[in-house]
């Protein structure tokens, strides 16, 4: 599962910026990522130049729902599994795109 911690970036590179959101479920000291926690976080740092056509993704306009675990809730809400290489929501600017996860922001016990 995702954490607070999770390394999220849009196609192009840029940084999705996670804001902590209290909820019940940490996991290693954070707080899992749930379904309505990336929505509208601020990407930092996209390298699509500003141009007539194109520019920098600048939030996540949609969140990754395939992310989503299908048979985990809390508080009524599904934590997102760490899934990588498999591109999910979409991000807003000129050049919009999918996210990608690099890392859950966790280290599973062995």
């Amino acid at each position: 599962m995702l954490t607070t911690l999770a390394q999220i970036k849009c196609l192009h590179g840029g940084t999705v910026t996670i804001i902590p959101k209290p909820n019940i479920l940490m996991i290693e000291g954070q707080f899992a990522l749930l379904t309505g926690d990336l929505m509208g976080a601020p990407i930092i740092g996209c390298p699509v130049p500003v141009s007539p056509g194109s520019g920098p993704c600048l939030t996540v306009a949609v969140e990754p729902i395939n992310w989503a675990s299908p048979f985990i809730q809390v508080m009524g809400r599904a934590p997102f599994q760490f899934m990588p290489g498999v591109p999910g929501g979409l991000t807003a600017g000129p050049t919009p795109g999918p996210l990608l996860c690099y890392s859950a922001g966790q280290v599973c016990a062995p």
